[in-house]
This record gives C-alpha cells, structure tokens and sequence, in this order.
C-alpha cells in the first residue's frame, strides 16, 4: 500500500509540474504575448500579473520537487535489490534515464530560480530571452523523456 500511495504522488506531482511548465510556454505566454499587441491595459498591471503567476508556479513547483525526491526515493527502494546486485534490464536501463533527466530538470529549476531572483519574471514570460527558450524547451523534452522512462518501468 505504501508503494502505491508513494507511486501515486509521485505521479500527481509529475502532472502537476509538466502540465503546469506546458501550460506557461504553450498557453499562458503567447496570450499574454498577442496581448501585449493589442492591449487595452497597463503595462504594469500585466506585468505585476506576470510576476505574481511565475512566483505562485514556482512556489509550486518547489513543492513538487519535494514530493517528488521523496516519493522518488520510495519508489526506488523497489529496485535496491537489483541495482545493488548489479542487474542491468530494460526496467534499470529505463530508472537510469529517468534519474539522469530528472536530475537536469531540478537544475534547470535551480538556475531558473537564482536567475527568477535577478530578473523581473515579466522579462522571463512576456520577453523570454532566447537562452530562457532553449531552456525551457529543454526542460519539456526532459519532462516527456521523464513520463516515457516511467511508461517503460511499468509497461
């Protein structure tokens, strides 16, 4: 039961995260991007939404990153026996993976936050740079590899 609540969690939080960092790059900026055009309000209103968005996501996201190192670690006791032993299957080929991706995303997390703490997070969602770009799009592919390395390990 313990493992199927851990593995339960771990799997929310993962939604929670990828769908939220999705939800930003495909949904939130090019809105706020076609409205910057065309907008009808102030700048410093948009701009305060902005900042109050990315800092309540990345609140979040911190949380999610807990969750998930926690019941990572639940989940990865399963295969103690295994990576102990030495055994080398498709499922440990595929937790190798994942715990490699995983690890670049919280990075990519860590440095978007010390960099969140230089800059207004208007210039990170409505003017990303285009290194803020390549990252992000980094961290999408990381967080599919991620969800396609846990279909593996359990399919």
């Amino acid at each position: 039961m313990v493992f199927t609540i851990a593995l339960w969690l771990h799997l929310l939080a993962a939604v929670i995260w990828v769908g939220g960092m999705l939800f930003l790059v495909a949904v939130l900026r090019p809105v706020i991007m076609g409205a910057k055009k065309e907008s009808c309000s102030p700048a410093h209103g948009r701009a305060e939404l902005i900042n109050n968005i990315h800092s309540r996501f990345r609140t979040l996201v911190g949380i999610m990153i807990g969750v998930l190192i926690i019941t990572g670690s639940i989940n990865l006791s399963r295969y103690m026996p295994a990576l102990s032993a030495g055994i080398v299957t498709p499922a440990i080929i595929a937790l190798w993976i994942k715990l490699v991706l995983a690890i670049g995303l919280f990075t990519i997390y860590t440095v978007n936050v010390l960099a969140s703490r230089k800059t207004q997070a208007q210039h990170c969602i409505d003017n990303p740079t285009p290194q803020k770009m390549k990252f992000q799009l980094a961290a999408i592919i990381m967080a599919v590899g991620i969800l396609f390395c846990s279909a593996w390990l359990r399919g």
